[in-house]
C-alpha cells in the first residue's frame, strides 16, 4: 500500500485544519495509508480526517516511547526529535505539505532533494503557498505541484508515484 506523508504548520489556524482534515479523508477514500511525523495541529487533523473514514495512520514520533494520540494506529517512536522528519519523508511514498514553516521547508527540501512527489494545497499559506508550482533548484529534480483541493493534491501524487 502507498503512504502519503503529511507535513505542514504543528500551529495551525482553523483554514488549515479543515484543509487537513479534507486531506486526510481523501487519502483513506483512496485507500492510502497516512504518515504524519508530529502529533499536532495539521498532522493531528490529517490523522482525524484518515480515521473518520476508517483510513490507516502511522506516526513517526519524536519520542522514545509511544504517545496518547487517539488518531495513529500505529506509533513509531524514534527517539530522535526533530530528526524524525528524514525516516517519514523517507518512509512515504509522496508528500503533502499544508501551510508551513521552518520545519515544513526542511522536509520539503529533503523530499526534493530524494526525488518524492511533493504536492501543496494553495491558499494554505506558508511554504506550500510560497513554493506551489515549483522547482527549489535549477536542477528540477521533481516539481512542486500546486493543488486547489485535497483530491486534487492525492491524485497529482498517485499519478507520479505511477
Amino acid at each position: 500500500m502507498k503512504k502519503i506523508a503529511i507535513i505542514g504548520s504543528s500551529c495551525a489556524d482553523e483554514k488549515m485544519i479543515g484543509i487537513a482534515a479534507e486531506v486526510g479523508t481523501e487519502i483513506a477514500k483512496q485507500c492510502l495509508i497516512l504518515i504524519i511525523g508530529e502529533y499536532s495541529g495539521v498532522m493531528e487533523a490529517s490523522a482525524r480526517g484518515a480515521k473518520s473514514c476508517g483510513g490507516t495512520v502511522i506516526g513517526i514520533m519524536r519520542g522514545e516511547k509511544e504517545e496518547s494520540a487517539a488518531y495513529i494506529d500505529i506509533q513509531i517512536p524514534t527517539g530522535i526529535g526533530r530528526l524524525r522528519s528524514d525516516i517519514l519523508i523517507n518512509s512515504s511514498d509522496g508528500v503533502i505539505a499544508i501551510g508551513g514553516s521552518a520545519g515544513t521547508l526542511k522536509e520539503m527540501a529533503y523530499a526534493y532533494k530524494i526525488g518524492k512527489p511533493i504536492a501543496v494545497i494553495k491558499g494554505s499559506g506558508g511554504w506550500a503557498d510560497k513554493l506551489s508550482d515549483s522547482y527549489l533548484d535549477e536542477k528540477k529534480t521533481v516539481k512542486i505541484v500546486g493543488a486547489k483541493t485535497a483530491k486534487e493534491a492525492v491524485d497529482a501524487l498517485i499519478e507520479q508515484i505511477k
